[in-house]
């Protein structure tokens, strides 16, 4: 079975799925950033930001405003 690629890597990544799924799948994610230092760092970013408004706001975001965000997250990461 091969690494997934770092496309799925970091859509898996950016929707907080590392964890949900299969065990196979997940551990070839996580063997993936284990090797893929692009791919690491990005996870290394999306916990930073996750940190920071959790520091901004204090308490997590409401569900009609983090689902706003993570779609605005997602467009942009969708158009480079």
């Amino acid at each position: 079975m091969m690494l997934p690629t770092c496309k799925e890597t970091a859509r898996a990544a950016a929707e907080g799925a590392l964890e949900e799924g299969p065990t196979l799948r997940r551990l070839l994610l996580r063997a993936h950033l284990w090797h893929c230092e692009a791919c690491s760092a990005f996870l290394r970013q999306l916990q930073a930001l996750g940190r920071a408004f959790r520091g901004r706001w204090g308490a997590p975001l409401p569900p009609e405003r983090r689902a706003e965000l993570e779609l605005r997250v997602l467009d942009r990461l969708r158009s480079r």
